[in-house]
């Protein structure tokens, strides 16, 4: 029995990590010589200069090269703080935040979700906020914290269901539905698993 339990549970993550990177695949593809021009151009408007930097950063080098996608981040988060865009400002930190997290600085990535979060607190951006909490509880997934980063999936998910984010929804019950695998709740996994299906 135990065996076909584990068999559902990798065929169940197999399917969600399959899709998942067919969606990062497809997001992917960006012109950045494109995107440099706009950010070079000082007679566009400050959103669309802000729009290419953070496709640059994002799209560009984060997941290949994240030491530069802080910096490309770093110059995105002082022009938009120059124009007092609040809003790039908390796009900006959070690309960071990832930087940090992939290269697995966790200290500092909290410290940058968490300014991330204020200032989308302050927007009341729930899309926002409800993605500062599930990258803070990657981080604490990631060391191991596991009460914790329920703690913070859980926040996210009560927000993605509010604002009917159904990608989110799906990511947060199948990172809650990893947590109880690897803890061997393979019952709880199996709900959590099949609920993002």
């Amino acid at each position: 029995m135990e065996a076909y339990v584990f068999l559902y549970l990798t065929m169940l993550r197999l399917t969600l990590i399959t899709s998942l990177c067919l969606s990062l695949t497809m997001a992917s593809a960006v012109n950045l010589d494109s995107l440099w021009g706009v950010w070079n151009d000082k007679t566009q408007p400050d959103t669309n200069r802000l729009k290419a930097m953070h496709k640059i950063a994002w799209n560009g080098y984060l997941y290949s090269q994240p030491d530069s996608a802080f910096y490309f981040a770093h110059l995105q988060y002082n022009l938009a703080e120059t124009t007092g865009n609040k809003k790039y400002m908390a796009a900006a930190l959070n690309i960071q935040g990832i930087s940090f997290t992939i290269r697995s600085n966790y200290v500092k990535a909290i410290e940058h979700y968490n300014r991330s979060l204020q200032i989308r607190k302050e927007l009341e951006d729930k899309q926002g906020i409800a993605n500062s909490l599930a990258n803070i509880g990657i981080i604490y997934n990631n060391k191991g914290d596991y009460a914790k980063a329920i703690d913070y999936y859980t926040k996210s998910l009560k927000i993605k269901e509010e604002i009917g984010d159904k990608k989110g929804i799906a990511m947060s019950l199948y990172n809650i539905g990893n947590i109880y695998h690897d803890q061997d709740d393979y019952a709880k996994a199996i709900d959590y698993y099949t609920r993002s299906l």
